[in-house]
């Protein structure tokens, strides 16, 4: 703003003085909105603060994956300083790989973006094309976006012998579903690297099972059963199914959970694909 003499009381700005500070400063708040000045229209300027305050925290990214670079939308005026509650909205123009994420609005400095409980961002927190809000708290800018729900199904997609009494790990080896899962098809196990609560779940079937149980488990780090669930079956030449689920805590990062089959029943019998799904849900995802 420019800067008139100081006033005392009842002194007064001299015209050159109104026109060049006060009037200038009104002019060009309209002007930056995209609206042309006009004698008929005395809204301007409650206009040009409504065109701000809805799509003045609107900018454009020109960065890449996991550093976005942002900058004011011409003819809006760009902002001087980073300050705590300012929020941004952008489409994001790389998805995030997961790891350190960054951001540099109007050159004013790279901040770093966290989740709203303060994590690094995972693979498709961010994604390419889409609204990215992000608020900034004082120190790093916490992403408002909502959650992306790790959900994920493993299948498998052809049948599996297993022989009796011999309790073997589910080989999936097909991806059904898969949200920031951490789905392994080479390992056959869910690695989510969101810590939190999840879901686990596992459909077990297996072929011509008479007068024998068929047990399908869960598994935590290849060691623990965390869940398990027995069915007596006798139906020779069809398939018997038996399900089980469970609540485990998984620490985002090491921890992972895989699925084992067992049958009491004589000889080699199947697994049978298509059937028999691995499924798992983040329930409650963990805070700092």
């Amino acid at each position: 703003m420019l800067a008139v003499p100081i006033k005392v009381t009842n002194d007064q700005l001299t015209a050159d003085e109104f026109n060049d500070g006060p009037m200038t400063e009104l002019k060009n708040s309209v002007l930056s909105t995209g609206q042309t000045l006009t004698d008929s229209d005395l809204d301007q300027l409650s206009k040009s603060m409504c065109n701000y305050a809805t799509s003045g925290t609107f900018f454009a990214d020109t960065g890449i994956a996991d550093a976005y670079v942002l900058n004011t939308i011409a003819p809006l005026k760009s902002i001087t300083q980073y300050f705590g509650g300012m929020q941004i909205t952008t489409f994001a123009q790389n998805e995030c790989t997961g790891g350190p994420v960054t951001v540099n609005v109007n050159s004013l400095g790279i901040k770093t973006i966290k989740t709203r409980e303060g994590f690094d961002p995972v693979q498709g927190d961010i994604v390419d094309g889409m609204p990215m809000t992000i608020l900034y708290d004082g120190i790093n800018f916490r992403l408002l976006n909502a959650l992306e729900i790790p959900t994920g199904s493993l299948i498998l997609t052809l049948n599996q012998s297993i022989a009796s009494g011999a309790e073997i790990l589910v080989d999936f080896d097909l991806r059904g579903v898969d949200r920031n899962s951490g789905s392994d098809i080479i390992n056959s196990r869910f690695n989510p690297k969101v810590k939190g609560v999840y879901e686990a779940s596992l459909n077990l079937a297996i072929d011509d099972i008479t007068n024998a149980y068929i047990q399908g488990s869960i598994r935590l780090n290849g060691a623990a059963i965390i869940g398990s669930f027995r069915t007596f079956a006798d139906f020779a030449n069809e398939v018997s199914s038996a399900h089980t689920a469970v609540l485990v805590e998984l620490n985002g990062t090491t921890d992972y959970i895989d699925f084992l089959g067992l049958h009491t029943d004589a000889g080699n019998k199947a697994i049978v694909s298509a059937e028999t799904v691995g499924w798992i849900k983040l329930i409650k995802r963990d805070r700092i």
